[in-house]
C-alpha cells in the first residue's frame, strides 16, 4: 500500500529523517507508520491514543522514549507531533479539532 507522496506535494527528495528500516516492517518510516495507523480505523484519533498505539506499527527506540532536553516528554512525542504537522501541511492528514488527527481519503 503505497501512498503517492508527489501527488500529495512531496518532492522525490522530500527528507524523511526518521529511518525507513526502523520499522515493525521493513521500509515503513515514522510518516508511513502514522499513516497506515490513521487508515487503520475510520474516526479522529487523539494524540494520546497515536502515543499509545504507535509501537504497535513502529519500532520505537530507547533514545526515542527517553525525555527530550528541549521539551518535558518523550522524544518520540515530539517526533509524532512533526510528522503529523508536515502530513498536515500536504494534505494527507488532517487536524479536525484540538489534538484530533485522521486520514484524509
Amino acid at each position: 500500500m503505497a501512498i503517492d507522496m508527489e501527488a500529495r506535494g512531496f518532492s522525490e527528495g522530500f527528507p524523511d529523517s526518521y529511518g525507513k528500516s526502523r520499522g515493525k516492517h521493513e521500509g515503513n518510516s515514522l510518516r508511513e507508520t502514522l499513516i497506515k495507523l490513521l487508515k487503520s480505523e475510520s474516526k479522529v484519533f487523539t494524540l494520546r491514543e497515536i502515543y499509545a498505539r504507535i509501537e504497535s506499527f513502529y519500532q520505537v527506540l530507547d533514545s526515542q522514549k527517553e525525555l527530550d532536553s528541549k521539551y518535558p516528554y518523550p522524544v518520540i512525542e515530539h517526533e509524532i507531533k512533526s510528522q503529523l504537522n508536515i502530513l498536515k501541511s500536504a494534505g494527507v492528514v488532517s487536524s479536525p479539532r484540538r489534538a484530533g488527527w485522521c486520514f484524509n481519503p
